[in-house]
């Protein structure tokens, strides 16, 4: 091919795609459709770790010399936390959030977007650590209660550690409004943010 004749095509081509363009940008597009709304959670929350301890068992202590020996062997954990939504009475999201990072040990990010309905609704929020049972059938929040209860009274901690959250309020949203729910770490709750 002459390179009179590729230029000639290239030319063909590139007001081809010019006009492509122009043309994609005058189709109608919306964001979101006009009938509806959203809820929108977004927080952080400080993840927490726990730890479990067990005896080692005569087997596991004979294959350690005896200076290595422990009498109890001890793992930690990142605790989940478990996120629940209600709206009108009827559950939509139920969700286990863990911790960012290799060992889920980073904050817990929050960010979920829920389509509404305009109008009135009824939404409950709960987030909370879920925490398993211990060796002897105790809760482990039972144990860190009474084991560290002192520590935790000294602990000022601004962000959502270890807080069981909820959330319940009536709310009425409009076509294309969105209600934001938010750590407030002044009240240390869940808050709704109202804009402009």
């Amino acid at each position: 091919m002459k390179p009179t004749a590729r230029m000639a095509l290239g030319a063909i081509l590139a007001a081809l795609a010019v006009l492509g363009v122009g043309a994609a940008t005058r189709a109608p597009w919306t964001a979101t459709p006009m009938d509806l709304a959203l809820l929108r959670l977004s927080w952080r929350a400080q993840s927490e770790t726990t730890e479990e301890c067990r005896p080692l068992t005569e087997e596991e202590k004979a294959e350690l010399p005896v200076h290595m020996q422990v009498p109890e062997v001890c793992e930690s954990r990142a605790v989940p936390y478990r996120l629940r939504v209600s709206i009108d009475g009827s559950e939509i999201l139920a969700d286990t959030v863990h911790g960012s990072g290799a060992r889920e040990d980073r904050p817990i990010y929050v960010l979920r977007d829920i389509a509404l309905s305009p109008g009135r609704h009824a939404i409950e929020i709960e987030f909370a650590p879920i925490r398993g049972r211990g060796r002897d059938g105790q809760r482990e929040d039972e144990e860190r209660d009474t084991e560290e209860a002192s520590k935790e009274e000294d602990e000022e901690d601004e962000e959502a550690k270890a807080i069981p959250l909820a959330y319940a309020e009536t709310i009425v949203v409009g076509n294309r409004e969105v209600a934001l729910v938010t750590y407030d770490p002044t009240r240390r709750a869940l808050v709704r943010v109202v804009g402009p």
